[in-house]
């Protein structure tokens, strides 16, 4: 029999044994294995009860660990029927008996057995026939709750001549069973006879069920109010069973945030906790949480408890502006991770809301003193680290404070703006636009992703709006890679967020953010080119009285709008020579001149004054394919000087292989 143990503590261990029979030896390797050799002889068939094998660290203090179990050495010729005994149930469970036949060469035509549960732990409730069993004769039935019969007859299926199991008994345990109590499964009136109607000796391994008992609950997302939310199951959660120190049991919650620790023996001092190092957050961290981590430290919010412990992202046991740069930098991605773990659980029945501070010292796990009984109900809440507004798993509309604006009212948005792409095009500028109602209030922090092929585009920078505060408004952007938050591999996305650090706040629509992309191969005709703006968040706060010189907040309002998305589709080639109106126009110091040819051509752009002067050639080209083209005017004479102003003429003339175009149009340019 191979042995095997570990300590988490890397201390050495050893092997003792006690109750060994004369004929069986230990052999201990040093590493934590080791076998037990048994030789038994003729004359030393018999049962030998509570054989007991101990392993023992060399830690101060020592701890140790022992199993116990029978051994059953059959005499030449006998049958044996035995059932393990390190068979476990929980009050109110079930527990599966398998009894086992070895036949040692013998054909069993007739078996008849029974078996007795002691202590009124267990009554029987039904069977399962074992694959040994080669006819349908084979009857089990109860004459007692506690008690059962087994038999078996040949009627012309054939003797059993196999080894393995005969029979699985199903019991059920009295819900008022207690952790540690024991029953026995005893044999008794055993007969067999083989197929010449010859006696067989039936040797018994009377089984064991030990009274484990079961510890079970629930995670659930916290909320504002010092509770849980049931619409918000946490799953994926590890949950551990320690007993003093020591792990005893692991297992994971499941969809429904339900866990399930069985089979846990009776004891004192046992610990459940749980936790998830990293994985699982999503997109629920945003800039609006950085937001109000931030104004929590200034006091211009008041945030929960719950809030609390999962804005101290550092572990310091306070909110600090650290934590709001910790939470921004982990949203746009800068960072992959907090000092502290991702998730953090507290019992359920702890009121994290007691108090001010109570968050500060809501434990990581439940206490069990004494454990006798089943244990359910062992409910905990979590926070994600950084998810200080608890949106997880999707960020969505929450009031943090009374008096701030309805979403319906504001109709804050951020979507991409239409653009054009022309074939031959290198580069695209993707423009996000904010509009909305902004009185009384303003943009105090906003997130989003921009989502493309990434086979197709590449970013490369931003240039932020002139209406995104140039101080006091912590902005950033990010290209997020390798994330589980993307999907497909081709799926680029560029993170950008702010938000404010001071009383400063957008209060004006316009371009948020530009965003230059290159294409990895220049456009073709036709071709759509993809972009969405996802994972919106808008925060905006109104002003009230003043706290410590700081502004006070009277509402904080979160939104979440709906993504934007644009398709762009590359031009075809112009059918038409044409000449479009400058922008601006009147200009200063340059405008656009925008112009097409549907086939090659000779070109020259031309300025002419009012006296009908050449002042400016802005192309001369002997030839240019087909397409769309832009030219600009920066008030400038040919010699380089700047010219006065008034009113100029821009003149178009193309030759192609098969016709002219020419096409004079009026500008005006100012100073």
């Amino acid at each position: 029999v191979s042995l095997s143990a570990s300590d988490m503590d890397g201390d050495n261990l050893v092997f003792s044994t006690s109750n060994l029979p004369a004929f069986a030896t230990l052999t201990d390797n040093g590493d934590g294995t080791g076998v037990l050799h048994f030789a038994p002889l003729a004359g030393d068939a018999g049962v030998y009860p509570n054989i007991q094998v101990t392993v023992t660290d060399d830690g101060s203090p020592p701890l140790s660990d022992t199993e116990t179990f029978t051994l059953t050495v059959a005499a030449a010729g006998a049958i044996q029927i035995s059932i393990t005994d390190t068979l476990k149930g929980v009050p109110g469970g079930t527990v599966e008996a398998p009894v086992y036949l070895t036949v040692n060469g013998n054909a069993v035509a007739a078996l008849g057995a029974s078996v007795k549960a002691t202590n009124g732990l267990l009554t029987f409730a039904g069977f399962t026939p074992g694959p040994i069993i080669p006819g349908p004769t084979f009857n089990v039935n109860a004459p007692t709750p506690d008690s059962v019969l087994i038999g078996f007859f040949d009627t012309g299926g054939g003797p059993i001549v196999n080894d393995g199991l005969l029979v699985t008994l199903l019991f059920n345990v009295n819900p008022a069973a207690l952790a540690g109590q024991v029953s026995e499964l005893n044999f008794s009136e055993l007969s067999a006879t083989d197929a010449g109607f010859n006696t067989l000796n039936v040797i018994p391994d009377h089984g064991l069920v030990t009274i484990h008992v079961q510890i079970s609950g629930a995670i659930t997302y916290a909320n504002t109010t010092g509770g849980g939310d049931p619409a918000k199951p946490v799953a994926d959660l590890n949950v551990e069973l320690s007993q003093n120190g020591s792990l005893v049991k692991t297992t994971q919650t499941d969809a429904a945030g339900e866990y399930l620790l069985n089979y846990v023996p009776g004891g004192n001092n046992y610990r459940v906790e749980a936790h998830r190092a990293s994985g699982g957050v999503g997109v629920a961290i945003n800039p609006i949480d950085a937001l109000i981590a931030f104004n929590a430290f200034l006091g211009s919010v008041n945030i929960s408890g719950a809030q609390s412990l999962a804005a101290d992202v550092d572990g310091n046991l306070s909110v600090q502006p650290t934590d709001a740069l910790f939470i921004f930098n982990r949203f746009l991605g800068v960072i992959s991770s907090f000092p502290v773990d991702d998730w953090r659980a507290y019992p359920g029945s702890y009121d994290i809301e007691a108090n001010p501070n109570a968050w500060k010292t809501a434990p990581e796990g439940i206490d069990i003193a004494s454990l006798t009984v089943n244990l359910l109900n062992q409910d905990f809440y979590s926070v994600a680290k950084g998810d200080v507004n608890l949106s997880w798993p999707n960020p969505t509309f929450t009031m943090m404070a009374k008096g701030a604006p309805q979403p319906e009212e504001q109709g804050v948005q951020l979507k991409l703006l239409s653009t054009t792409l022309k074939p031959g095009d290198a580069e695209v500028v993707f423009q996000v636009l904010l509009s909305g109602d902004l009185s009384g209030s303003g943009v105090a922090a906003f997130g989003a992703d921009l989502c493309y092929d990434a086979g197709q585009l590449r970013p490369e920078t931003v240039q932020w709006g002139d209406i995104v505060p140039a101080e006091g408004f912590q902005s950033g952007w990010n290209v997020i890679e390798n994330s589980d938050e993307i999907g497909a591999a081709e799926r680029g996305r560029l993170r950008i967020g702010g938000f404010a650090t001071s009383a400063q706040r957008i209060t004006e629509n316009g371009v948020l953010v530009r965003i230059p992309v290159r294409l990895n191969r220049k456009a073709a005709a036709g071709e759509a080119l993809k972009a969405t703006l996802e994972n919106i968040s808008i925060a905006m706060l109104t002003e009230g009285a003043s706290k410590n010189g700081q502004p006070k907040t009277a509402g904080l309002m979160e939104q979440t709008p709906a993504p934007s998305q644009l398709t762009l589709e590359v031009l075809n080639a112009p059918d038409r020579f044409y000449l479009g109106a400058n922008y601006p126009n009147p200009f200063n110091p340059v405008t656009s001149i925008r112009y097409e040819l549907p086939e090659a051509s000779s070109v020259s752009l031309e300025i002419y004054n009012m006296l009908g002067q050449r002042v400016r050639v802005l192309v001369n080209k002997t030839w240019q394919p087909a397409g769309y083209y832009t030219a600009q005017w920066d008030g400038l004479g040919q010699d380089g000087q700047p010219l006065s102003s008034g009113i100029y003429y821009y003149r178009l003339q193309a030759w192609s292989a098969q016709q002219k175009y020419v096409r004079t149009r009026k500008m005006i340019l100012l100073k």
